[in-house]
């Protein structure tokens, strides 16, 4: 990240902390919880989307986000169901995706709903991006993963995030004592 983004990142964060700021303070919560749910539908379009047009299974999506941590020797073929590999790679997966929807709920904090879509539309664009073409140096099998399937996944993510997000925030919190 360019350091004027970084700055202009911080400066939003900063702001919506601020009792001054007319954007709403960001709820890390609905942050946390939109972006969990961004991490479901990104895997139910994949589940959904790879046997129709790619060929193959969910599972070698799983692998590859475990080969992250678990290393390439767990890389599909096969490319089957091992619980070990499946559980590392969905934690792994649903922990990401909770840290980029808070980032994308920064973003859009305070926005309407369209505009929060769209934007989140090109965070998972982005997203992708930086998946598919920068961190492949560091894990290179992620090239071979350069689909439209997998472009589709990430603006689905960013769109669920978003749209979860502006969803959840507006909700009134509850609180133990309210409730007795």
């Amino acid at each position: 990240m360019a350091p004027a983004q970084r700055d202009r990142l911080m400066e939003h964060i900063m702001m919506s902390a601020s009792p001054d700021s007319d954007a709403p303070a960001i709820r890390w919560s609905a942050a946390a919880e939109a972006g969990f749910v961004g991490g479901i539908v990104y895997l139910m379009i994949a589940l959904l989307f790879i046997p129709l047009f790619i060929g193959g299974t969910v599972w070698g999506v799983i692998r590859m986000i475990a080969a992250i941590v678990l290393g390439s020797g767990v890389l599909p073929p096969p490319d089957t169901f091992d619980v070990g590999v499946v559980l590392t790679g969905t934690v792994l997966h649903l922990l990401l995706a909770t840290v980029y929807g808070a980032i994308l709920a920064v973003i859009v904090n305070g926005s309407g709903r369209g505009a929060a879509l769209l934007v989140g539309a090109l965070f998972g664009l982005v997203l992708y991006i930086v998946n598919f073409y920068v961190f492949t140096g560091v894990f290179p099998w992620f090239a071979a993963a350069r689909t439209w399937v997998t472009v589709l996944t990430h603006v689905g993510f960013g769109v669920a995030v978003a749209w979860s997000y502006t969803a959840i925030a507006v909700t009134p919190r509850r609180s133990w004592s309210a409730e007795r």
